[in-house]
């Protein structure tokens, strides 16, 4: 089901300065000097948008939002439960406008069609830099398909112990953190601007994943059992712990490669651009 959300036309807005500052700054033309003025910005929010779809075993839930939270949690039954907070940052005095533009340019949508699960929350274009959505979705302990999360703007928050998820790629394209508990399979997790946080529930059998932070720190937990390779590429410190003593590492410094157990499983590739990594085995 689709359905439309958000608010007018915000003129000249900055939405970065919105996001970033809490400010909306409108600028005019005057005798050829731009002028800019800057005011508080309140956030306007709409009532939650809930739908729920039936989950079958096998499909992947696929997530993709766009600007506002995402957070995952482990729900019961055999549905999938979505619940979006529309939002939008404005003036005070534009809050008919600013509610308006909500209601018309933020959409929503949660369905199930060839073995995949799909939530989006989307903006019209030319809308709003500063409309966004709140998104949190309730996953069956039952998962055991793929699990995607491409996120636009905001922090990503997943938990997905209890759940057997075939592999776990959660994108952040935009600023804010990732945070991923109970990650199994193939692994993608990617943060452009923002912290890293993942727990490691199983090591996958085979395929290379990666791990990485263009601006950010990796906090990341591997399973003492994990059987496989990983190489660890800090641009600052990398903190390692007291390691099993069938583990051989390679490398020295902030740059340091493991092989776990008989080492025959998959291969992680763990790079902090800008930041350290820090690691523990469990």
């Amino acid at each position: 089901m689709l359905r439309n959300v958000g608010f007018a036309f915000l003129v000249a807005l900055t939405p970065v300065a919105a996001l970033s500052t809490g400010c909306v700054v409108e600028c005019q033309d005057q005798d050829g000097v731009t002028v800019c003025q800057a005011e508080n910005a309140v956030r306007f929010e709409a009532a939650a948008i809930r739908e729920t779809v039936a989950y079958t075993a096998g499909s992947s839930i696929d997530i993709q939002g766009a600007n506002g939270t995402i957070k995952v949690v482990r729900g019961s039954g055999s549905e999938v439960s979505v619940s979006v907070v529309p939002f939008i940052l404005d003036k005070a005095s534009n809050e008919d406008n600013a509610r308006a533009h909500m209601e018309k340019n933020l959409q929503v949508s949660a369905t199930a069609d060839a073995g995949r699960v799909l939530i989006r929350v989307t903006r019209a274009s030319g809308s709003s830099g500063a409309l966004g959505g709140d998104l949190t979705v309730s996953i069956p302990s039952s998962f055991d398909g793929d699990f995607s999360v491409v996120q636009g703007n905001g922090s990503v928050e997943v938990d997905l112990s209890g759940a057997t998820p075939a592999s776990t790629k959660v994108v952040n394209d935009g600023a804010g953190s990732i945070t991923v508990q109970g990650a199994r399979g193939l692994l993608e997790l990617v943060a452009s601007t923002g912290d890293v946080d993942a727990d490691i529930a199983a090591w996958s059998a085979s395929g290379t994943g990666r791990i990485f932070s263009d601006n950010g720190d990796i906090t990341l937990a591997v399973p003492a059992a994990a059987d496989g390779t990983m190489s660890l590429l800090a641009s600052d410190q990398l903190t390692e712990p007291t390691l099993p003593a069938e583990w051989l590492v390679a490398g020295e410094g902030s740059a340091k490669s493991y092989t776990m157990g008989a080492g025959t499983g998959g291969h992680v590739d763990v790079t902090a651009d800008f930041g350290s990594i820090a690691f523990t085995v469990r």
